[in-house]
């Protein structure tokens, strides 16, 4: 079997469930360079999802680039090729800027990590909460509400010295997003529809059947094709477009009482079932 020439060397290894836009980011830093320069080496470019992107290529071959143990990419490779497969049909899974995968983040998740990553399920607009410690997902920085795009620069030139960053650091202001206070599920479920409870329920399922690479549904029998998915959202069981549940949508409704029971009135068409 060929191997590729290594071309990079003391490269960080991805974390198991690392999406890949994080992994560059932290890998430009390993070699004092940028994720620009990273994405190209790489063969990257254009506006569509880089993670996706990445998932095309062949991990074999980038991690004999970058001396690292063949494998270290299967958790994230094999959600985001059985997503490929979908991707044209339901883009809105992903939450995105312009093409530029955009992140929601488990505040308590970064506090505890002792080097900050963005696992691939932070990526999909389905990761509604937390099941690890029991949260909604984070939409944006707290102190100056800018969103979580990547890839970034980890270093930033401050008063004329470089300083660097982690991705537990807002790329705009610097916070530290560990430090907000997490939005806890408990706490909330009285402002959410049954039918939205649901749709926590099967997002978080959709994350494990892309890494399966099929479904099982309560009540259908054997193995799904991973394109069945298409089926749950047109039917209402997963989540469709123009419909966002995070932190930031259960505290207005908190601020808003009445918005709430308006809200929770409203009828839903759906497959009541779990992935």
């Amino acid at each position: 079997m060929s191997t590729t020439e290594q071309a990079l060397f003391g490269c960080p290894a991805p974390f198991l469930d690392e999406a890949p836009v994080s992994w560059i980011c932290r890998l430009a830093l390993s070699q004092a360079s940028t994720p620009e320069e990273i994405t190209k080496l790489l063969g990257l470019g254009g506006k569509r999802d880089l993670d996706v992107k990445f998932s095309r290529l062949s991990m074999d071959w980038v991690s004999d680039l970058c001396g690292l143990d063949r494998g270290c990419f299967a958790a994230s490779h094999a959600v985001l090729t059985s997503y490929d497969r979908v991707y044209r049909q339901a883009p809105e899974m992903l939450l995105s800027m312009e093409g530029v995968p955009r992140f929601r983040y488990c505040p308590v998740c970064l506090g505890g990590q002792l080097t900050a990553y963005f696992p691939v399920q932070w990526k999909f607009a389905t990761w509604s909460y937390c099941p690890a410690h029991g949260c909604f997902m984070e939409n944006h920085c707290e102190r100056c509400l800018a969103p979580l795009v990547l890839p970034r620069d980890l270093g930033e030139i401050v008063a004329n010295n470089r300083e660097y960053l982690s991705l537990r650091n807002c790329g705009r202001c610097g916070n530290d997003m560990s430090k907000r206070e997490p939005c806890l599920v408990a706490e909330f479920i009285p402002m959410l529809a049954d039918w939205e409870q649901m749709l926590m329920t099967n997002g978080r399922a959709s994350i494990s059947a892309f890494y399966h690479g099929y479904l099982t549904i309560k009540g259908w029998r054997g193995k799904r094709n991973i394109k069945e998915v298409l089926k749950l959202r047109d039917k209402g069981a997963l989540h469709f477009h123009g419909y966002r549940l995070d932190a930031d949508v259960v505290r207005r409704r908190q601020q808003t009482p009445r918005a709430v029971n308006t809200f929770r009135s409203i009828s839903h068409p759906m497959v009541r079932t779990d992935l």
